[in-house]
């Protein structure tokens, strides 16, 4: 089975959370078009996470959406992600070469904490990070480093 990311995952392991993530957001849209409260397991919510950020630092990311992975190339910069409600957390780095990330956590120039589902909403830009902030995120540090990652990588052209 193709992996379309072309990065090292089988094509089951591309594909089978690729369809878990897009369903939890178009679920996100879903509730928002509805005016219902949405609500998502905090595990699902870190594993769209994870698959999101594979995506946004794939090769085949950056072969469809050159703007996109060229706006993520820095100098070094990090960018920490803490879910208060699941395991574990993930830190990415704007390098030359272009965005990378792993699980974990360390200092960072900019650190972001609360629900794995408040993030994934930010990170798929389904919330603003404003809405956030004033609900229930906390930003430490360079909050124009989030800004810009996240105006960067939207799954939509344009």
């Amino acid at each position: 089975m193709w992996n379309p990311a072309g990065d090292g995952r089988s094509g089951t392991q591309f594909w089978l959370p690729r369809v878990l993530a897009e369903t939890i957001i178009h679920r996100a849209d879903a509730a928002a078009t509805a005016d219902v409260t949405y609500r998502l397991d905090a595990d699902l919510a870190a594993a769209a996470i994870t698959d999101h950020l594979a995506m946004m630092t794939s090769p085949g990311w950056a072969a469809q959406r050159p703007d996109s992975a060229d706006a993520l190339r820095g100098s070094g910069q990090t960018l920490s992600l803490q879910a208060s409600d699941a395991a574990g957390g993930w830190l990415i780095e704007r390098g030359a070469e272009g965005a990378t990330w792993r699980q974990g956590s360390g200092p960072a120039d900019v650190t972001v904490r609360g629900p794995a589902a408040s993030l994934l909403l930010i990170l798929t830009r389904r919330r603003s990070i404003s809405a956030a902030l004033a609900h229930d995120l906390q930003v430490s540090g360079d909050l124009d480093l989030l800004t810009h990652w996240v105006d960067h990588t939207a799954h939509q052209a344009g």
